[in-house]
């Protein structure tokens, strides 16, 4: 990715995001159905992967140097779990369509909360 520039990494990544009503949708119309169900989890985690060499792009060239802290690499490692997360509800998906939808649903919440440590006034 060295020779991406930010323009052509900020494109991919909104075609990926065009792409995310399409799965919502399908699996708003089939609830019940593991291939509409697995259908969202892959193109979510898709995004999710789309994700990381843009959010690395701007960590390292479009912050200030006295704006970045320690836990850059733990930014781009957590990103990692919703991908992860995100291919479980794929396979729980086969085995059980609610597990699936709890798994979709606790992911973003992961990303959402504080760091442990991040304790500010």
């Amino acid at each position: 990715m060295r020779k991406a520039s930010c323009g052509s990494i900020e494109f991919i990544f909104l075609m990926g995001q065009a792409f995310i009503p399409f799965p919502t949708a399908v699996m708003g119309e089939y609830p019940m159905n593991p291939l509409a169900v697995s259908l969202f989890g892959v193109v979510m985690a898709v995004n999710t992967l789309l994700f990381i060499p843009l959010q690395s792009y701007i960590l390292r060239n479009l912050i200030k140097p006295e704006m970045v802290s320690e836990k850059i690499p733990h930014l781009t490692r957590k990103s990692f779990v919703g991908v992860i997360s995100y291919l479980l509800g794929v396979a729980a998906t086969w085995l059980n369509v609610h597990i699936a939808f709890i798994l979709y649903a606790l992911t973003p919440l992961f990303f959402i909360t504080p760091p442990q440590g991040d304790h500010r006034r």
